[in-house]
């Protein structure tokens, strides 16, 4: 429908569009960004207006663009306070109140007036939706500014004529007046002679005359009591009512179903429309008035309509497509896995109302298992862990980065002790059910290893030093092992003396022995051993007998007690294994000191003596290792050092006939050194290991005492030291 004649610009008139918003004064804008069909020109894009660009193109921005529709007049309204009155091509108007009114216009196109003879509801298409209006023509719009809606006159016949632009059937600007109007049936005529009304767009009066046409029905008020009130109205619009109210609202349109002839004001319509007319469809069209053949109705049947399959009907492009992954929790690590479990477990591929679905919640549905949960309705894994009790608690290395074991705190005073222990001695990787009872705490040390045990050089059972019944965690135990603990020795830390540096910890060396000790002075060499006395001269009854006392020693670990009379069997017959002299008559001396084993050798046979000391270097080298490996090991102790040969050569005068002793007579010194003599006719033979000269006296009836050297007891000499000669003179004792 078109504005009241009244206005001198012939305005479409619709309702607002939902994404109008106010401008200015009374001005929309279409949020939307695009133009409206009735908003458009031929002059934007294609001749026929249609062009798809046209809704590219957005309104209300001037002078951005040319030929822009914001840049374009269209027509001139005098009561349009902005812009010079002009009003442009994309501009549309609020009617009434436009923040209550519901209808707007626009310019109406010279384009309009094809389509509006094209519909069958109006125009010449046999429709009834239009009415008649005759036109007085004054004169052709070519004046400077003219425009549409622009006020024209002129003077015909000596009579005064005024009008309004207008655009005619060619499309031509012409200048005229309506005198008289007529309803679509030919019985409401009206006669126009004291306003100036405009004429309608498409009128052919474009010469001399008055010419009939057809035009779109005129909107207004048509409640006779209002202030607006417009007696040519034919369509009620509530807007341009001073107070807007409704009209004998209905269908205005003859085509529908519901056209209602005596409705004013324009209702909802309804046509002959295909589709579904049963109520209890899902499909059901409430506006359907013919069943459609193609599209039958769908009756509703209830059920689970979501897929059971994850991702079912997902396309593969589509962002973040099998996603679904869990984290499958294994002791001390996370492995993440695809989820291939069911989204619902009650699907229904024929249901199309989704009602009931009961959604699958992944979990352990046993009821004994330590992650039972209640709530879940399936189990498509292995999410059940058994009850495996046991103690959660982890050990020291399990523990967090951060974690600090407790130690000792010193203080000024004294030292404070805490708790120097680990965290749990009894974790399990397998536990699943933390059980205080089960934990234990763990405290590192000797334990149940160094328990009192048999223990290699010692009679009775003895313990590690560090043995700690209360250790739940075994480390090191560390025994009773000899060695050179002196920090000035330069075989520091080493169980015997077959080193020259320091050894490391592993040695393990617990028990001071000085004897395992080596000093940088001991390569200094001592004073040369003065001579032995000479020796009396011979009486004619004596003979001079030269006699060679051989002694090994070692210094082995262990006490005393632990050499019994069978131990000290067993070592005197390793020993003769070792240098292969199973015969030879050898006797063994064992002292305290840690323990000293003194195997001696005497002999008046060089050529067995030298044999004897072959076999010795032989059979058990010159250092500890040697030793521990050909007799250490046989008798079940630590060597401390290696063998310690001394050679010591007797002369003495025999009487002739008198027999030799081979077995010498011992006594025992007060600080604990094995004496041994060897007494043969008129003479005597003293082994010695601590004293440089010794004069010894027998009571024994017949004996003289006997004076001998022997060497340096500062020193200990190996197998490869040379033999050291001892002179004897057997005479009367001095007085």
């Amino acid at each position: 429908m078109q504005s009241p004649l009244t206005e001198s610009i012939p305005y479409l008139v619709f309702k607002t569009p939902a994404q109008a918003s106010l401008l200015e004064n009374s001005t929309l804008k279409a949020n939307s960004g695009a133009f409206f069909d009735y908003a458009v020109s031929s002059q934007q894009a294609q001749p026929n207006g249609t062009s798809t660009a046209l809704d590219l193109v957005p309104n209300a921005r001037y002078a951005q663009q040319n030929p822009h529709p914001s840049n374009i007049v269209t027509a001139f309204d005098a009561t349009v306070s902005s812009h010079g009155r002009l009003v442009y091509m994309d501009q549309m108007f609020a009617i009434g109140d436009p923040r209550t009114s519901s209808f707007a216009k626009s310019v109406e196109p010279a384009r309009y007036l094809v389509e509006y003879q094209k519909r069958r509801f109006a125009g010449d298409r046999g429709g009834q939706a239009f009415g008649y209006a005759t036109c007085h023509w004054i004169r052709k719009c070519d004046l400077p500014n003219e425009r549409l809606g622009s006020p024209c006159s002129s003077t015909l016949s000596g009579v005064f004529y005024a009008g309004f632009c207008f655009s005619s059937d060619t499309g031509t600007l012409e200048c005229g007046h309506t005198t008289a109007m007529d309803d679509e049936y030919g019985e409401r005529p009206i006669a126009v002679k004291r306003t100036t009304y405009r004429c309608p767009t498409g009128s052919p009066a474009k010469s001399l005359g008055s010419f009939i046409s057809k035009r779109l029905l005129i909107a207004g008020c048509m409640v006779s009591s209002d202030m607006s009130f417009d007696p040519l109205a034919e369509v009620h619009v509530p807007a341009y009512c001073t107070a807007p109210v409704d009209y004998f609202k209905g269908c205005l349109l003859p085509g529908a179903t519901n056209y209602d002839p005596r409705a004013r004001q324009d209702g909802r319509c309804l046509f002959q429309t295909k589709g579904c007319t049963s109520s209890t469809a899902l499909n059901y069209n409430s506006e359907a008035t013919i069943d459609d053949p193609d599209f039958s109705c769908i009756q509703p049947k209830r059920g689970c309509t979501v897929n059971s399959a994850a991702y079912a009907s997902v396309d593969s492009s589509t962002p973040g497509y099998q996603s679904g992954f869990y984290g499958h929790a294994l002791r001390g690590v996370v492995a993440y896995h695809e989820y291939h479990g069911p989204t619902v477990l009650n699907y229904d591929d024929s249901a199309n109302v989704n009602r009931g679905c009961l959604l699958a919640i992944e979990g352990c549905m046993d009821s004994t298992a330590v992650n039972y949960d209640s709530r879940a309705t399936t189990n498509s894994g292995s999410w059940c862990i058994p009850r495996i009790p046991g103690c959660m608690m982890p050990t020291e290395t399990n523990a967090n980065a951060g974690y600090l074991n407790p130690s000792a705190v010193s203080t000024s005073h004294h030292m404070l002790s805490r708790q120097p222990d680990g965290l749990n001695a009894n974790f399990s990787i397998g536990t699943t059910f933390h059980d205080p009872a089960y934990c234990v705490v763990a405290r590192y040390g000797c334990g149940a290893s160094g328990a009192p045990t048999q223990y290699p050089g010692y009679a009775q059972s003895i313990a590690a030093t560090n043995y700690d019944p209360t250790v739940t965690v075994e480390t090191i135990c560390y025994w009773p092992r000899p060695g050179c603990l002196n920090p000035a020795a330069l075989n520091f830390g080493c169980e015997n003396r077959d080193y020259a540096t320091p050894c490391s910890s592993n040695h393990n060396v617990t028990v001071h022995s000085p004897i395992a000790c080596v000093y940088s002075w001991d390569d200094v060499s001592l004073p040369a051993t003065p001579p032995s006395p000479a020796l009396p001269p011979a009486r004619s009854d004596e003979a001079l007998v030269t006699t060679y006392v051989i002694v090994v020693a070692f210094t082995v670990g262990g006490n005393l007690d632990y050499f019994t009379q069978d131990v000290r069997e067993a070592a005197l017959d390793a020993f003769k294994i070792a240098i292969k002299a199973a015969a030879l008559n050898i006797t063994l001396t064992v002292t305290s000191g840690s323990v000293n084993l003194e195997y001696t050798f005497r002999t008046v046979d060089e050529a067995e003596s030298n044999a004897f000391e072959r076999n010795v270097s032989t059979g058990l080298g010159s250092t500890a290792e040697s030793a521990q490996a050909s007799l250490g090991d046989a008798i079940g102790v630590q060597m401390l050092s290696g063998a310690s040969l001394t050679r010591r050569t007797v002369l003495s005068y025999s009487t002739t006939g008198a027999t030799f002793a081979t077995s010498p007579r011992t006594s025992k010194s007060a600080d604990g050194i094995v004496i041994g003599a060897v007494c043969g006719g008129g003479g005597a033979l003293i082994v010695l290991g601590a004293l440089l000269y010794i004069r010894y006296r027998y009571a024994d009836s017949g004996q003289r005492c006997c004076y001998w050297r022997l060497a340096d007891p500062r020193k200990r000499y190996p197998v490869s030291t040379p033999v050291v000669g001892v002179a004897a003179r057997v005479h009367p004792e001095p007085a």
